[in-house]
């Protein structure tokens, strides 16, 4: 049986390995990483063991890392091993494809291993608003029955006050991030709220003022979100 990879964005990959003894398994430990423990490695790859982690610390630790990647990216030094085509990042060790929490962790990874902080804001947008998406979908949570919502709205639009210049008749053209984390008072009832301190990438990569505009920029396209959210200059390196 040929090994398992995560493919990453820009060429980057995790091999992942169910070893008996994860000490053996060459990386840096991701829980752990510093400039220092990077100083002190002949070869800069990841190793994560999820069961080292705890989900409440898997904030912190890719804030660790970003800032960390982000120095090194000063400096000329990067990350993983080059092969031919790819570049090994590092090694997953206790990885659940099918755990959300670990998907999420390693969107995270993916997130911070963009070129540009542009490129990065842009990954992490798409990826959120596909995951809300799915949540609607996959749960049915607005039960729709003759092109109708429980609230009797069409076309699954809440913009009943207001007439947003997206929606057509059929369907809304955009992908407005703000939007799609916003549930009506049905769905409040019912217990379903978005929260963006329960979003990893949200939580973790933006601060106060950037939530706050992802939380009220609502019937604008992405283009113009993301205008809002980066700093100048917008193509920063990272």
């Amino acid at each position: 049986m040929g090994k398992q990879i995560v493919k990453l964005m820009n060429n980057y990959f995790f091999v992942v390995t169910d070893s008996e003894s994860p000490e053996r398994v060459e990386g840096i430990n991701i829980e752990k990483i510093s400039r220092k423990t990077i100083a002190k490695s002949e070869k800069l790859i990841l190793k994560i063991d999820f069961n080292n982690m705890k989900n409440s610390d898997y904030k912190n630790i890719l804030k660790k890392l970003f800032t960390v990647k982000k120095k090194m990216s000063r400096k000329k030094i990067t990350f993983g091993i080059k092969g031919q085509e790819n570049i090994l990042l590092g090694y997953l060790i206790n990885y659940d494809k099918n755990d959300q929490k670990h998907i999420d962790f390693i969107h995270g990874i993916n997130a911070i291993f963009h070129s540009t902080l542009y490129d990065m804001y842009s990954y992490i947008y798409d990826v959120v608003c596909g995951y809300l998406d799915y949540q609607f979908a996959a749960n049915d949570l607005c039960g729709f029955k003759d092109d109708k919502c429980v609230c009797d709205k069409k076309m699954g639009c809440c913009a009943g006050f207001k007439k947003c210049k997206y929606l057509g008749d059929e369907f809304c053209s955009i992908k407005c991030i703000s939007c799609k984390l916003f549930t009506c008072p049905h769905l409040w009832s019912e217990g379903v709220r978005f929260y963006i301190k329960d979003i990893l990438l949200l939580e973790t990569f933006f601060n106060e003022v950037q939530k706050y505009l992802i939380l009220v920029s609502v019937f604008l396209p992405k283009d113009i979100i993301m205008m809002r959210i980066l700093p100048v200059p917008w193509n920063i390196k990272i």
